[in-house]
């Protein structure tokens, strides 16, 4: 692809945390976009104005890094429980990190609010906080968030490591199933996972006119 003689060839430029690899291709809004990576590793396609206004500045570490500065600075990172947060957030979004393939790799995620504000994640977990405790997903295969974790002891973690939930669909009409062997693959099918976790803790009676629910594997 050819950039036409207004725009400006971006590549080995950097912005932010951003550095641009090359051209990605001409949106459908006749924007270009670029292909880029982020100082953390990640690779992701950004637009190029974003990149020259200053809109996107990373990945999203940038503004993980911005709350860790305020952590500091306010004291936060004294706290019992940040190292906690902390490490749960590099672990989902920092593909250098021994534990990411396991977590970030296959789909687990931090919810936007723990993400960007330690001080929420504390507000929301503190209360029920041992030193002996760790933190623990309900749904081994669904994101961190306030409805699936809790805190439990470490030898509790390790067995429910061990066990894998999958997902079984059933068809309302026809009564048709079929077998998700993690929750993240529905996604493949075109059903929003969120919606398909709620259907499965009771929260929501359907979705896309499918009943859901957990099926327990242990792991050999």
């Amino acid at each position: 692809m050819i950039l036409n003689k207004k725009s400006k060839d971006l590549t080995g430029m950097i912005f932010g945390y951003w550095s641009v690899i090359g051209l990605s291709h001409k949106g459908v809004d006749r924007q270009y976009y670029w292909f880029c990576k982020c100082k953390c590793g990640s690779k992701k396609t950004v637009l190029g104005k974003n990149l020259k206004s200053g809109m996107s500045k990373s990945c999203g570490c940038y503004r993980i890094k911005q709350s860790i500065d305020a952590c500091k600075t306010h004291g936060l990172s004294n706290h019992p429980i940040y190292s906690i947060w902390k490490a749960m957030i590099r672990r989902c979004t920092n593909i250098n990190d021994p534990g990411y393939k396991s977590y970030g790799g296959r789909g687990i995620y931090v919810c936007t609010e723990w993400l960007l504000s330690p001080q929420i994640f504390i507000n929301d977990m503190y209360e029920k906080y041992k030193k002996s405790l760790t933190i623990d997903r309900i749904d081994n295969n669904d994101g961190y968030h306030k409805e699936n974790c809790r805190w439990v002891s470490a030898k509790f973690n390790n067995r429910n490591k061990s066990t894998s939930k999958s997902v079984l669909r059933t068809n309302i009409k026809t009564g048709e199933t079929k077998i998700y062997t993690r929750i993240t693959d529905v996604i493949q099918d075109g059903f929003h996972q969120g919606h398909v976790s709620y259907c499965c803790l009771g929260k929501l009676k359907h979705h896309k006119k499918y009943y859901w629910k957990y099926i327990s594997l242990i792991k050999v």
